[in-house]
């Protein structure tokens, strides 16, 4: 499937398992923007050039889906993007990624987050996986505003931002060009941030943290292979008030 766009949807009320907006592998130039999935999900198994864009998703255990093990998703941006109330019906998940409120898991080159919020995720906020022999060139999160995850399914501690191996699977492949910076992240049960990302490459450039504020969190940040960079500011609490307010503006209400 080439050039698909899907414009100011609204999908509510669709009790589906596998997801309201559903995109299958093998896609090219695929836009989903100004939509609002209501108790499903967007689940997207493959695919190149695929942009996420103003988009509302609430009321569903695993909002925002990306999964392709043996594959490669190339060029793959989600921004702007408002989650909230991933924990709607009372059960508990089973499956890998349930109840992390964006899961990816596959080879990647080229993905952009960005100005992402997820309020309250009952797992994990953002979750960026692993699988064994997985390679990833080229990915960035910047400008995500993560609040209050708190695992309510299997007694795991939630993080706010997760990146690199899966340690259930001992996951840890190469990594190139990883940018993480400009985010917030408080109040988790977890993790504020946990980066398992040792480089492929020798050069000291290949994975950057920085400019991440992260406070009130059950477990302090955790940094496999990377040196990241404080915020470099006068007044935390006051530059971390201001990144949040601007995310939060960016995003839907």
């Amino acid at each position: 499937k080439k050039n698909i766009r899907l414009e100011n949807i609204d999908v509510s009320n669709c009790h589906t398992t596998g997801g309201n907006i559903l995109v299958g592998g093998n896609t090219e130039n695929i836009t989903i923007i100004d939509s609002e999935s209501y108790f499903g999900s967007i689940s997207v198994f493959g695919g190149s050039n695929i942009l996420l864009k103003r988009i509302s998703a609430h009321d569903y255990h695993q909002p925002v889906m990306m999964q392709n093990p043996r594959g490669t998703f190339r060029n793959i941006a989600l921004e702007n993007i408002h989650i909230y109330n991933c924990y709607p019906d009372g059960k508990i998940g089973h499956g890998d990624g349930d109840y992390q409120a964006i899961s990816f898991r596959g080879n990647v080159s080229n993905m952009r987050l960005s100005d992402i919020r997820v309020d309250a995720p009952a797992r994990d906020g953002i979750a960026l996986y692993q699988h064994r022999f997985n390679r990833w060139d080229g990915v960035e999160v910047k400008r995500c505003y993560v609040n209050n995850a708190h695992d309510r399914t299997k007694g795991i501690h939630s993080g706010g931002i997760l990146l690199g191996g899966d340690s259930r699977r001992g996951a840890m492949e190469p990594k190139d060009n990883i940018r993480i910076h400009h985010n917030v992240i408080h109040g988790c049960a977890g993790y504020g941030m946990r980066i398992k990302a040792y480089p492929s490459s020798s050069k000291d450039s290949a994975i950057r943290v920085w400019h991440n504020f992260t406070y009130d969190n059950g477990m302090p940040n955790a940094m496999h292979g990377v040196i990241a960079a404080p915020p470099d500011v006068e007044n935390y609490a006051e530059a971390a008030a201001a990144l949040k307010a601007s995310i939060i503006a960016n995003t839907p209400g």
